[in-house]
This record gives structure tokens, sequence and C-alpha cells, in this order.
């Protein structure tokens, strides 16, 4: 599934759609060049989740992880920039939350290709079009 988003409401809308997977699958993987929307996207899945389109939602870039209660349980958003080894997932509890069925949103997955081949995940790519227009593909 394919979206244009050109603007920060459309991009809400989508992300409630997405919200709707990630309950379905449980876990999201970001794709995406830097500045391409991945964070906002999430920020605004961490809000339809909690109910709170006015909530600070923090970027995760230099915690690598922020976590949030919502009425579905913890929402762990997970930024991977920085990672330089799959040991750093035993370390900031990402394959705990993954193998328990956590809810996960993850930025920068590449790390954890080969644990996604064994387990559900939705996929989403946002590519940068223009200033104000991304696509968004759900798969």
């Amino acid at each position: 599934m394919e979206y244009l988003s050109t603007s920060l409401q459309e991009t809400k809308k989508i992300a409630k759609h997405i919200f709707e997977e990630l309950l379905i699958k449980r876990r999201v993987a970001f794709y995406g060049d830097l500045g391409s929307g991945k964070t906002t996207l999430c920020r605004y899945i961490i809000q339809a989740a909690c109910n709170d389109p006015e909530m600070i939602v923090a970027s995760p870039t230099f915690s690598f992880v922020n976590s949030y209660p919502t009425p579905f349980g913890h929402i762990h958003h997970y930024d991977l920039y920085r990672a330089k080894s799959p040991i750093e997932f035993y370390e900031i509890g990402l394959l705990d939350a993954l193998n328990r069925n956590q809810l996960c949103l993850i930025e920068w997955p590449g790390l954890l290709e080969i644990y996604f081949q064994t387990c559900n995940v939705t996929r989403v790519t946002v590519s940068y079009k223009d200033k104000n227009t991304r696509l968004i593909s759900i798969s």
C-alpha cells in the first residue's frame, strides 16, 4: 500500500493507519534516508496510540530507545542509526521486546534484517519527494 503525503495533517492520518497495523503485527520497521520523515511518522503513531495529539515525543537518536505507556501496553520507539553491532540490541532490550511481542517502532533496522526473516514485521519506507511531499510505502 502506498500513500502520498503533502502535509503534516495527511501524515497524521497515515500514522493512524500504521498504528492499526502495529496492533496486529506488533512490530514496524521504518526505512528511508536521513531527514525523510521517519521520526515524525513515529511521533504521530505514538500520539495516536496514547490518544494525545499534543504529547511530546522525543527522538531516541541518542538514547536508542524511548518507551511510552499506552492502553495497549508500552510502545517502544527505537532509533538504531548509531548502532554498530547487534550486541547493542541486547543491551537496550530490543531483542527481548521483539521476542515478547511488544509494540515496537524501529528506525534504521538494517542490522535486524536477519531477525525479521523469522518474525512478522510491517515495513514502512518513507521517500523524500520534495520539501513538502513524502511517499510512504507499507508492506
